[in-house]
């Protein structure tokens, strides 16, 4: 029935009136593969006063009603099996039918598209994600919930050498168009870029790009805002976060590969710095209004991080403009429909619960 090419490990198991042989794949350290091994299994559907007896491919059914399966080994008569399956995911009243297919048995790939109706979903290195929503067969009001992919590009950056009033600007060795009105051939820009690794937080994707451009190491103060840019790339949108980060070093030692400037300039004539282009315009004026402020109106303007991940697998991080924990602590909410304070504007109580 099965042969792997795979390290696995095979168990056999009562489960629901049906038997089953479980595929486990063994995941090598530091692995982010899915870890829904597939099950070939025997179970019956009962009809009124039919019983009929399936041999089917299983996954783990999730809290949604839905159904992941991770395909990795060879599997006999796979359409047959995957007939069954549907019918059986049909007659239990699953919903969103998610299957990985590793790269190494992507026969089963046509299969799914045309003979089951499935839907591409993603790919991530060598696995293609596969979805059907099966409400459409028995159920049409209930309309397909599942997700669409990522939708999204994050980017980050902004150094300051608070002690010396300087911010850190750079030009791109392949720049874009000229801002209108620019005379000369430089595009001057604060450093950054993207944070593309999904389990980096957005000031450590700014320190290290930052750091990995300009060669300046950096911490984290604050976020003044974000932009959000439609059709950046393939289609998806782009967050772009003002982050402000305080210089720890100030030698520059540029990524020529990235770069073709980098230098250190005084915010007041960073301040008068034109034409720029709109992004660029808004960071300096920003900075501008940041440093314009007292120390007590500049936590109103910007946004720090109050971590409240649950473990290291599964965490979160609010950025807000308000001492959060101390409102934790004091048990209070804050709103700024309640309370006009500008100090309160973004404020939330924070609760270790799971969503």
């Amino acid at each position: 029935m099965i042969a792997n090419n795979n390290p696995t490990t095979a168990s056999h198991s009562e489960i629901n009136n049906s038997t089953s042989i479980t595929i486990a794949t063994t995941c090598g350290e530091g692995d982010n593969r899915p870890k829904f091994s597939f099950r070939i299994e025997t179970v019956k559907i009962k009809e009124e006063n039919n019983e009929q007896s399936l041999e089917i491919v299983n996954g783990n059914w999730d809290r949604y009603s839905g159904v992941n399966v991770t395909l990795d080994a060879v599997i006999d008569n796979f359409e047959e099996l995957m007939k069954n399956s549907i019918q059986y995911w049909i007659h239990k009243k699953r919903r969103g039918v998610w299957v990985y297919v590793h790269t190494d048995y992507s026969e089963y790939i046509p299969i799914l598209l045309k003979k089951f109706e499935f839907k591409l979903h993603h790919t991530d290195g060598d696995l293609l994600m596969l979805t059907r929503w099966l409400p459409d067969v028995y159920n049409p009001v209930d309309t397909n919930k599942i997700p669409r992919y990522c939708q999204h590009y994050v980017g980050a950056g902004i150094v300051i050498d608070f002690a010396k009033n300087q911010i850190l600007l750079c030009c791109e060795r392949h720049q874009m168009r000229k801002p209108k009105g620019a005379t000369d051939d430089y595009h001057w820009k604060v450093p950054g870029g993207s944070v593309d690794n999904p389990d980096e937080h957005i000031g450590d994707g700014a320190i290290r790009e930052v750091f990995e451009e300009t060669g300046v190491k950096a911490e984290f103060v604050g976020i003044f805002g974000f932009r959000h840019m439609f059709g950046f790339r393939f289609g998806k949108s782009d967050f772009y976060f003002l982050c402000l980060l305080k210089a720890k070093s100030r030698k520059i030692t540029m990524d020529e590969r990235e770069l073709s400037r980098c230098k250190w300039v005084n915010l007041e004539d960073y301040y008068k710095l034109a034409p720029l282009n709109y992004v660029q315009s808004v960071i300096r004026d920003s900075v501008r209004e940041y440093f314009r402020r007292s120390e007590e109106e500049r936590k109103a303007l910007l946004w720090s991080n109050f971590d409240v991940g649950y473990n290291t697998k599964n965490s979160a991080v609010l950025y807000h403009s308000v001492d959060l924990p101390l409102i934790s602590k004091e048990n209070q909410y804050a709103s700024y429909t309640e309370d006009k304070n500008y100090k309160y504007m973004y404020s939330y109580l924070a609760e270790q619960q799971d969503e």
